[in-house]
């Protein structure tokens, strides 16, 4: 079955995504992976799983790239300082057996690629897992590729399309992956017996969720299975398969025990995969009294491992703080270990009761009783943390000018964009520098997807995710996130010009200019100063994004950077034209 390929504008950004949060091998858990295991990958096109692997092997041998294939991985290991793998152009020359052996092939085996599956069958002993992605021919989102792929096979005979080949083949994008019963036939055909299959929604190009379809080794998985149903919405299928018998996989120890929290015989609930490059385990561990809900964040990079600790050290904090009290901590994820499981870095913490926000249809009247909740508890919570801070000239290079410059320096400085630059920094100095200014803890990422609501009752249970959090800044900024988030649309407009817009218009935003008068009056804030405010928002939500590659994202930087530069030429200051 053939698979629609990405467009010319999809490419670059699957690029970003798959270099930047390693998102092709979040399913990885389910294998057998170990420090002492030596791992095999056989594609036909660039990935990071065979990286993520060795995060989790001793060695990892990649076979089946092109020379500008191997140079991408070769650079992107470099950088993320991974050593222990090497590709090979010849499977000959190995002389080895491999506990784990992967295959990403397509579905038309040539003579080499025959030949190749044979070769296999020397690496194999008797506790390999040999693992296999394949399409699951039920998949619904399938089908409607297949329609798209025949619509532009027609196009490009009758030579309306032609597309170049690109010098980098991008694995699980392009090529057409083996069917399900021709992977069991193979595998049955070198001595091996299926023992797993996980189902991979919606597609390996934009994983969410892995669920198995069936593991004989895990009892402890049944209850997560998925139904016929469900597995309509399943893009493909990781089917694993062994001579004998199967080795532990790594799911199934970390559910057996968790030595640093002290938790065992953990049953799985969901095993979700956020997009920023990070496997969330959902599981309940059975104790000496009643079953503990928690969730396991297992990174799978540098940055969402970055990210997961500061979420882990403000829970902490929250935790310990006796400003707080105990009540009000019940409203946060109480911290219960983090460290390190066989080399993989995890975080694990309670699970609140209830659903996010953003979830649960709430309606006009509902909304405004939720806003008064939400903010009666965030807003106390604040002024009970706030201190007044006087910013001389190291406490606003520390809190303002640096990031502003790191902000600045990672762009291009063109004439009119640095003017505006420069009255930006003019701005900032008069309102904050030697000034006495209000600071408390803030979220940073501050909306309904983060806040925990009861489904049934729509009463404020916790708030969660608390990675872009700071003891110490600018309590109006959570204000303005959420209402910003709060507008329909927000993901693909400009943040900055929304929120200037419910500023600008208190007629048409009355319940968030009724919070904005209480945030001033409890923090002191002249509303005369609101536009250097608007530039601190601008700032944070900017920087949060520096760690990654969404920078390279034309669109994104358009709307959250040129975008707001526009913006501040126009309302702030001055016109100053053609700002680019």
């Amino acid at each position: 079955m053939k698979e629609a390929r990405l467009s010319s504008s999809e490419q670059p950004k699957y690029m970003i995504r798959e270099t930047q949060n390693e998102l092709s091998s979040a399913w990885k858990f389910y294998l057998g992976i170990g420090p002492e295991k030596q791992a095999l990958v056989v594609l036909d096109g660039f990935t990071t799983l065979p990286l993520s692997l060795a995060r989790n092997c001793g060695h990892v041998v990649v076979y089946g790239l092109k020379k500008p294939e191997m140079a991408l991985l070769q650079s992107l290991a470099v950088a993320k300082q991974i050593s222990n793998y090497s590709c090979v152009n010849e499977l000959d020359n190995l002389a080895t057996q491999f506990d784990i052996i992967v295959l990403a092939t397509t579905d038309k085996l040539q003579s080499d690629q025959k030949r190749m599956f044979e070769e296999i069958r020397k690496f194999v002993h008797a506790k390999t897992e040999i693992w296999m992605i394949v399409v699951n021919d039920f998949s619904l989102d399938r089908a409607k590729s297949l329609v798209y792929s025949i619509a532009k096979r027609v196009k490009r005979e009758s030579g309306e399309l032609k597309q170049e080949e690109k010098a980098v083949r991008m694995q699980f994008t392009r090529q057409a992956l083996m069917r399900l019963r021709d992977a069991r036939n193979y595998m049955h055909s070198i001595g091996c017996r299926p023992f797993a299959e996980v189902g991979l929604m919606p597609s390996m190009k934009r994983l969410r969720l892995a669920r198995p379809m069936k593991d004989d080794r895990m009892e402890s998985l049944n209850g997560v299975a998925l139904n016929r149903i469900q597995r309509l919405t399943v893009g493909e299928i990781a089917i694993g398969a062994t001579p004998s018998r199967s080795n532990q996989s790594f799911l199934e120890r970390i559910l057996r025990e968790i030595p640093e929290c002290g938790l065992k015989n953990g049953r799985l609930h969901n095993y979700r995969v956020s997009s920023s490059g990070k496997v969330l385990l959902f599981a309940s561990y059975r104790g000496r009294g009643a079953a503990r809900e928690v969730i396991i964040k297992l990174p799978l990079n540098e940055f969402s491992q970055y990210r997961l600790q500061l979420n882990h050290d403000i829970l902490d904090y929250l935790a310990q703080s006796t400003q707080i009290g105990d009540s009000r901590a019940a409203y946060f994820p109480r911290p219960l270990c983090s460290g390190s499981f066989e080399r993989q870095p995890l975080f694990v913490e309670d699970i609140l009761p209830g659903k996010s926000g953003d979830q649960l249809a709430i309606s006009k009247k509902d909304r405004e009783r939720i806003y008064h909740e939400i903010f009666s508890f965030w807003l106390s919570l604040q002024q009970s943390l706030a201190r007044t801070y006087y910013l001389d000239a190291p406490a606003f290079n520390k809190m303002i000018h640096k990031p502003l410059d790191r902000l600045f320096a990672l762009f291009h400085k063109m004439d009119a964009a640095g003017a505006v630059q420069d009255r930006i920094r003019d701005l900032l100095q008069q309102s904050f520098l030697e000034k006495q200014i209000s600071l408390s803890l803030i979220h940073g990422d501050f909306s309904l997807k983060n806040i925990i609501l009861d489904a049934s009752l729509l009463t404020l249970q916790g708030i969660v995710d608390w990675d872009l959090a700071h003891k110490a800044s600018f309590p109006i900024l959570d204000l303005f996130h959420f209402f910003v988030r709060a507008q329909r649309g927000s993901y693909k407009k400009s943040p900055l010009e929304m929120l200037w817009r419910m500023i600008e218009k208190p007629e048409a935003h009355p319940e968030f200019h009724q919070f904005l008068k209480l945030y001033c009056e409890a923090f002191g804030i002249d509303r005369r100063s609101l536009p250097a405010y608007v530039i601190l928002y601008w700032i944070q939500r900017i920087s949060a994004h520096l760690g990654t590659m969404k920078v390279l994202d034309k669109k994104f930087m358009k709307r959250n950077y040129y975008d707001a530069l526009k913006l501040f030429d126009k309302h702030f200051f001055s016109a100053i034209e053609n700002v680019t």
